[in-house]
């Protein structure tokens, strides 16, 4: 027997959940230093709250991928997603508070 229609999209919507947070784990350095060395002054400084605010949390997250400790890295994988969107976030304003500079 099958399984019912909920469970396949919920396994689907699972699978695609997990792509997007893995990919923002690779995502978010470069994005971190795309809007640090593009954004104006006020705005770099904006976008530096997560490694601000994550430093302790990427410390850790080292310091397991170097004892080989599988826990301390989910940290990280959490952490990655909440910063990418906060840094798409500033990048958007910033973009829309310059489009409204010139209308």
């Amino acid at each position: 027997m099958g399984q019912s229609p909920v469970s396949d999209f919920l396994n689907t919507a699972d699978i695609i959940l997990g792509l997007i947070t893995f990919a923002c784990v690779p995502a978010y350095p470069m994005l971190q230093l795309w809007t640090t060395r593009t954004l104006p002054r006020g705005w770099a400084f904006a976008a530096m709250l997560p490694p601000a605010s994550g430093t302790m949390l990427l410390g850790s997250s080292l310091a397991g991928i170097a004892d080989h400790a599988g826990i301390d890295v989910t940290s990280l994988v959490f952490f990655a997603p909440l910063a990418v969107i906060y840094l798409l976030a500033i990048s958007g304003i910033h973009a829309l508070s310059e489009h409204r500079k010139t209308a």
